[in-house]
């Protein structure tokens, strides 16, 4: 579920009723997350629309840096098991404000509507608000429904930068490692080397994939990566022969200090259900923050050239 929050609220496209496909990442392109925010249906259906809550919250701030499009996606819980599928349907307009507050500051937005077309031909109702989260700020956003007052809230603090310890780089027989170790939890993640390819005159990333590490550590395999690297540039209708200069490797996240949400590829749907994990007063769903952590490093130039790459540093 924050897998798919994070993916396809920063993707989301401005349009009123975005085409089917036209999903895309963000900033981070290449870091992939796995579903949409068709993972986050309209699945909670309440006859009689008790005092539990009016509405379902779905969202994540970005702290990537850069004043950015943050999104939330709202949802009516249904008197009716059908999910909406036309604009004009009540539970696809659900006729509300959204509104975020900074805490401790007279700084308030309101933020615009939207409406997204999902995977299964269902509509969803999208907030999105643009400005650059802090790190250490407390955020509250707050779902107002003027005609008969419900309301659903939820606050977040945004996580501190994460920050990264890296160790010497180690050769042990044909194997050549290297560990970074981030202080937070890791929801996003890539690896991009950059390399020189002669065919364009400068020097360009190439991206291997790595496993999102459940304890934050990432254990860089520079031989394997060589061989993807090579490969690459190959396709690409570089030389076989080759020589692979290396300037720089750079690992950026997405991280947070918070560590009691559910597993992340078990948190779906379900979060927007009585009784599951919410952090929404008044309703159901979850808010969340993360905030981009970048690193640059530079192996050991002996342990670089045993991996096979030419470092130009």
């Amino acid at each position: 579920m924050i897998h798919a929050m994070l993916s396809s609220l920063r993707a989301i496209s401005p349009a009123s009723v975005p085409r089917r496909g036209r999903w895309r990442l963000g900033a981070l392109a290449a870091m992939v997350l796995a579903g949409s925010l068709a993972g986050c249906d309209d699945t909670f259906v309440d006859p009689f629309i008790r005092d539990a809550g009016s509405f379902s919250m779905y969202g994540v701030l970005l702290a990537e840096g850069t004043s950015a499009p943050q999104r939330v996606r709202v949802q009516v819980v249904r008197t009716l098991p059908d999910p909406p599928t036309e604009p004009n349907e009540p539970a696809a307009r659900p006729n509300v404000r959204v509104t975020s507050e900074t805490l401790g500051t007279d700084q308030t937005r309101t933020w615009d509507s939207t409406h997204v077309r999902l995977g299964d031909g269902t509509l969803g109702a999208v907030f999105a608000s643009t400005f650059r989260p802090t790190p250490g700020e407390t955020y509250r956003i707050q779902v107002l429904r003027d005609a008969d007052g419900r309301e659903a809230t939820a606050e977040v603090t945004v996580p501190a930068v994460p920050q990264a310890t890296v160790s010497p780089a180690v050769v042990s027989g044909s194997d050549v490692t290297q560990t970074v170790a981030w202080d937070s939890r890791v929801l996003r993640a890539e690896v991009r080397y950059f390399v020189f390819h002669p065919s364009i005159g400068r020097f360009e990333a190439i991206t291997p994939a790595y496993a999102l590490p459940e304890d934050g550590v990432f254990t860089l395999d520079l031989v394997r990566d060589r061989t993807f690297i090579r490969e690459a540039l190959i396709a690409s209708g570089e030389a076989e022969t080759i020589d692979i200069r290396l300037s720089r490797i750079q690992v950026e996240i997405l991280g947070t200090q918070e560590t009691s949400w559910p597993d992340l590829p078990d948190l779906d749907a379900e979060a927007g259900q009585p009784g599951a994990y919410s952090n929404v007063t008044g309703g159901y769903g979850l808010v969340v923050a993360a905030t981009r952590g970048s690193l640059t490093l530079r192996p050991d130039r002996e342990a670089a050239i045993e991996a096979g790459f030419q470092p130009t540093y």
